[in-house]
């Protein structure tokens, strides 16, 4: 009797690697979708990315806040004293319009003019809440867009030079535009401020999971169909794996215990070395971003780590100059072109007793 010829089999063992989230794709921030408006990132939620990742990163809300609080000073000066329906004044809304130019690169207004065609009304729109048509002609403000339905939207005429609308939508687009929505000042530290907060939530859920290593399960009731194989991976890696959850695993489906996989541990040269230089990559591309040097905003980089009063003043001078007066003017300019009204920064007094030497 004539043996079998054998036939090489598939490997039954594959690696469950971490969610993959799709980073932030700010070349296609304005896409095309079968509804009247331009989507806002592929799916529609580019700016709600864009403010959690702001929310989450320690590094990249201490820069942004810390600028808004140079660029604002110690206030708004100007003439136009009316106290819209939520009881914010201009002052107030000015603020809200700086913090939302440093997040996204932009900002809303919504304005309401009486019938003679004065303005009665200047009210702060949040602009992850408004999406726009392909011609820049209509606003529609929803807070849904999370979970969008097609309901609970509300159209709005958008600003346009010499209007004649008693109720409409400034929006401000930066000077850094995808054809439709503006891209934030930080873009091209995206990429580093979503690795810090995936490191950050892999620590987190390390400690939660009593920093569980990584592990190898084997099935050893017989191979299983790779349909079965697929399903099975799936739901192990929507329990266990990823940033949110600190693990990977490998699983392995056997014929029994006796021809279980062996597994090996592989060990990364120089892991802590390269970790830490990643960390320090990434923080420093932030700071890149905005033209920012880091002692300004608390933060010790490299051996060096003295940074005297002589050397703060001239590193606030040189941010003041970059980044500081270049969006108080490009504001100023805005809010004169759009409303009529004109702003004035205030600049705060910085004393010169102050210990700024750190060691």
């Amino acid at each position: 009797m004539k043996n079998k010829k054998e036939q090489p089999q598939d490997l039954q063992f594959s690696l469950i690697r971490g969610d993959e989230r799709p980073l932030l794709d700010l070349l296609h921030l304005s896409t095309k979708g079968t509804g009247k408006f331009i989507k806002y990132g592929e799916d529609n939620k580019a700016p709600i990315k864009l403010w959690n990742t702001y929310l989450n990163n320690s590094i990249l809300f201490g820069v942004l806040n810390g600028t808004a609080d140079l660029i604002c000073g110690a206030g708004i000066a100007t003439d136009f004293q009316q106290i819209n329906e939520d009881d914010e004044t201009i002052q107030e809304i000015v603020e809200k319009c700086v913090k939302d130019y440093l997040i996204y690169g932009g900002y809303a207004l919504e304005v309401i003019k009486t019938r003679g065609g004065e303005i009665s009304q200047i009210i702060y729109q949040d602009l992850k809440r408004i999406r726009l048509n392909e011609d820049i002609t209509t606003a529609y403000i929803s807070s849904q867009w999370n979970n969008f339905q097609g309901k609970d939207v509300v159209e709005y005429p958008v600003w346009e030079k010499n209007t004649n609308e008693k109720h409409y939508i400034i929006y401000v687009r930066g000077k850094l535009t995808d054809s439709v929505y503006p891209i934030p000042l930080w873009c091209g530290a995206v990429m580093s401020a979503d690795i810090l907060n995936r490191v950050h939530q892999f620590h987190s859920t390390s400690v939660d999971n009593n920093f569980n290593v990584s592990a190898i399960i084997n099935f050893n009731n017989g191979f299983v169909s790779k349909e079965a194989q697929e399903i099975i991976e799936e739901r192990l890696k929507e329990k266990f794996c990823g940033s949110n959850n600190g693990n990977s695993l490998m699983t392995s489906f056997n014929e029994d215990q006796q021809h279980a996989v062996t597994v090996e541990k592989l060990d990364a040269d120089n892991w802590s070395d390269k970790y830490n230089s990643l960390i320090e990559y990434c923080q420093n591309d932030i700071f890149a971003s905005m033209r920012a040097v880091p002692q300004l905003f608390g933060i010790r980089t490299g051996e060096n780590t003295a940074f005297n009063k002589e050397e703060f003043a001239e590193a606030l001078a040189l941010y003041d100059k970059q980044m500081v007066q270049p969006i108080r003017e490009y504001i100023k300019q805005q809010f004169a072109k759009t409303t009529g009204i004109n702003i004035m920064f205030k600049d705060a007094e910085v004393k010169e007793d102050i210990n700024t030497d750190i060691q």
